[in-house]
């Protein structure tokens, strides 16, 4: 179907409609003009007489002229074909209508002819549209009107079918066009669908080889450390037992990748955990509090989404800070959200000093990995809840960082 305003020179293109109408005042001896579905002229004039010209000159003449046109078109519209007539000069004229699936757009207005063995029902449209002058008889046009070319019906009838056959070529053109455009797009949408298949089976051939090889890497981890924590018992390292044994219960969590909630207490014992792992890797470099109201522990929390801020405390905060360090990871209520803070005191930089460090680090891919991790964390946030919980990370110089979580105290576990 054609869009409701779509327009005659849209579809057809000005330069092409006069191009034809040219060719048709070349063929028969009229002049043309092409109107829109509202009657409205809608090309040049060709071929126009000297006559039609200055009766045109003035502007209440003009309109009584445009007015004839879009008439004729219209009604020719109406009984959908060649409409022959008197316009309000006594000249004989022509309205074909243009239309496409159904849809006029407009049509050709042709004539200026005079003729005077027209049929007496031929349709006058003085009688519609009188004017007060007869042009035929005033001295300043008499002598053009005398010079019109006169042409007898018979041969005007012809013309006009000829004018009717390239219309009908036109607009068939138009259809076949149409018709061509709908299978090649329909073409290419198979082909679209038959590509997007290819590429979703390959995906989830893809994805079944990641899980198996997810489950392979999960079982020789934990098999690993089960073995490793055995061997530190044996040997009495009570410590390197103790961290190895929080290691693997923070992996064991952690690589249960379809847990979508938890409860913020589970959360929280996970973060414990890897926060224990990290100060005895670093040599009891900082303390760290994390503080969770009683009413709270049943709370639901979006699976290590706080994770990445933790680490990123203790890498860009802790580890970038001469001395020693805190960390402190707090969850409260505020209204209908819930909020989660986590703070280090190290040098509070920002971006740009950041990256600007961590590209000086001679092994960065730590860097490179948290920062993606807290992107990815901070973008799952705001495509979960809205752009309204946007996950806020505030250094200050010498002091520290603050990275807030906020989300709905209720939310559908189903939407993350």
């Amino acid at each position: 179907m054609l869009k409701v305003d779509t327009s005659l020179t849209e579809l057809f293109g000005k330069e092409n409609l006069e191009t034809i109408m040219k060719r048709l005042s070349a063929v028969t001896g009229l002049a043309f003009v092409a109107v829109d579905y509202r009657g409205d002229q809608a090309t040049d004039r060709i071929a126009f007489s000297s006559f039609c010209q200055k009766v045109q000159a003035e502007p209440e003449r003009r309109r009584l002229c445009d007015a004839s046109c879009a008439l004729a078109a219209i009604q020719a519209a109406a009984f959908q074909k060649a409409h022959i007539y008197f316009c309000p000069c006594g000249l004989l004229e022509v309205a074909v209508p243009i239309a496409v699936r159904g849809q006029y757009l407009g049509g050709f207005v042709g004539g200026q002819i005079r003729c005077d063995d027209a049929p007496p029902d031929t349709v006058q449209l003085k009688t519609i549209l009188p004017h007060r002058l007869d042009y035929v008889k005033e001295p300043q046009f008499c002598d053009d009107f005398e010079k019109m070319n006169k042409m007898p019906y018979e041969k005007f009838v012809h013309a006009t079918e000829l004018i009717c056959l390239i219309v009908d070529q036109m607009c068939e053109k138009e259809m076949l066009d149409d018709l061509q455009a709908k299978h090649n797009k329909g073409e290419r949408a198979l082909q679209k669908e038959k590509q997007l298949r290819i590429e979703t089976e390959k995906e989830i051939h893809e994805s079944r080889l990641i899980i198996l090889r997810s489950r392979m890497y999960h079982h020789f981890m934990m098999s690993t450390l089960t073995a490793i924590s055995n061997l530190a018992a044996v040997e009495d390292a009570i410590q390197t037992n103790e961290v190895i044994t929080l290691l693997a219960k923070f992996l064991y969590r952690t690589l249960q990748g379809d847990v979508t909630t938890e409860f913020i207490d589970d959360e929280m014992q996970t973060i414990e955990s890897y926060l224990f792992v990290q100060k005895k890797r670093l040599s009891e470099k900082f303390e760290y509090a994390v503080n969770v109201p009683e009413d709270m522990h049943l709370q639901r929390v979006p699976g290590m989404i706080i994770f990445p801020f933790v680490e990123r405390a203790i890498y860009h905060g802790i580890v970038y800070k001469h001395g020693n360090g805190n960390i402190s990871v707090a969850v409260e209520y505020d209204k209908n959200d819930v909020v989660i803070r986590i703070t280090d005191d190290g040098p509070g930089l920002k971006e740009k000093e950041l990256q600007t460090l961590c590209s000086r680090n001679r092994d960065n891919r730590m860097d490179i990995s948290i920062d993606a991790g807290v992107k990815m964390a901070c973008q799952r946030i705001v495509e979960d809840f809205g752009k309204e919980y946007e996950v806020k990370i505030e250094p200050v110089k010498g002091q520290g960082t603050t990275c807030t979580i906020r989300y709905p105290r209720a939310f559908d576990e189903g939407s993350v």
